[in-house]
């Protein structure tokens, strides 16, 4: 499913799995890892990743390697014993390679006792290349390029995203001049990249193919509703507590009833087909309103994603006008209109046609609130 949801999506890669070990709670982003077994971490991986290519789009396994904190993650150091790396942070990285063979591995943030990840020579040349041999393409997290000659050399074939924010054009010209870095290793580089792109070529979905909507169908739904069931484990049911009988007295507390938490923030995010919120279920269940709710504590560290609560003419988020010039200026052109669900817009790549040479340009949101309710402020 996860492949043909990719292409309805006009991508030739999943950046997924992530199989790091949920060692602690540092790790931000452990929901998006398996497990705290090394075992069952990289077998679960391989399946994933023999599932999404065997649609023809591409798995990229990560981050490789030790990258269980997010403090300072661009430069924690993993202090780690080589037995422990071994048998535990590599593991599931291994058993991915050995029963599925991920098209790509992406590189992690940190060090790993003291040199980045991206350029350790010893874990993406000797071991993943050597020792495991493995041979695909190796990509940097989301500027997690540090360097140009040492990276090379480890082995990162392609720094990411997109325009480089360290192998700028004219500085490996510069270093190739220098003949710091030989061209046999650039050719090495970039034969992984074209053997990639003949993989995508081969998976017949389109460059910059558009994205739809075609995959949200009763079979889908139907899919994510058994996963999302399978995947939840009782561990105790003290005086057979569950499950809830109808007559039984229920109240509802705590904000994730209203608003679901059904995927992590940043690159974690996405604009599901639909989402059904726990509070409304139980009352759909139970065929009733009267359901007593209480929000509890607020678990929201900045402002409330507002497009969740806004609406204009053409439906539910925001109206946003894209202009050259702030909104004093009078003679401001348009450059883009279109309508976003969300007040927490990541724009790494988005540019609108007509911005100027430094990309500037101005967001106009304009959305109607209306509250649930009609009554006094709350007074603390």
């Amino acid at each position: 499913m996860m492949s043909v949801e990719a292409r309805h999506k006009g991508a030739h890669a999943i950046l997924g799995p992530t199989c790091n070990i949920q060692r602690g709670p540092l790790g931000g982003r452990g929901f998006e890892s398996f497990s705290e077994d090394q075992y069952l971490s990289g077998m679960a991986s391989a399946a994933i990743v023999k599932g999404v290519q065997k649609g023809g789009v591409a798995a990229t396994i990560k981050h490789f390697v030790c990258n269980d904190m997010e403090d300072e993650r661009n430069a924690v150091n993993s202090i780690v014993s080589e037995r422990a790396l071994r048998e535990v942070y590599l593991m599931p990285f291994q058993l991915a390679t050995k029963y599925a063979t991920p098209k790509v591995f992406m590189s992690a943030y940190n060090k790993v006792n003291g040199i980045l990840s991206s350029e350790r020579k010893d874990l993406l040349g000797g071991i993943l290349r050597g020792e495991w041999g493995w041979d695909g393409l190796v990509i940097s997290d989301w500027f997690g390029c540090y360097s140009i000659k040492q990276s090379l050399e480890a082995g990162m074939d392609l720094e990411c995203p997109g325009s480089p924010l360290i192998r700028k054009h004219n500085s490996v010209m510069h270093q190739i001049l220098a003949r710091e870095i030989p061209m046999p290793l650039i050719d090495e580089r970039v034969t992984n990249i074209l053997k990639f792109i003949k993989f995508a070529i081969q998976s017949g979905i389109p460059a910059d193919a558009p994205e739809d909507t075609k995959n949200d169908t009763p079979e889908t739904s139907a899919l994510l509703r058994k996963l999302a069931a399978d995947s939840i484990v009782l561990l105790k049911n003290e005086g057979d507590l569950l499950p809830l009988k109808e007559k039984d007295k229920i109240a509802i507390i705590g904000p994730g009833a209203k608003t679901p938490r059904s995927f992590g923030g940043g690159s974690a995010s996405l604009n599901p087909y639909y989402q059904t919120n726990i509070l409304e279920a139980i009352k759909k269940h139970l065929g009733s309103d009267d359901v007593p709710y209480a929000l509890g504590s607020e678990v929201e560290l900045s402002l409330y994603d507002l497009g969740k609560v806004v609406s204009t003419e053409k439906g539910p988020g925001f109206h946003v006008m894209v202009y050259n010039k702030p909104v004093e200026a009078t003679d401001r052109k348009l450059l883009d209109d279109m309508t976003v669900e969300s007040s927490k817009c990541l724009m790494f790549d988005y540019s609108p046609k007509g911005a100027d040479k430094n990309k500037l340009f101005y967001w106009d949101m304009e959305g109607d609130f209306t509250p649930e309710v009609t009554g006094e402020p709350t007074k603390f």
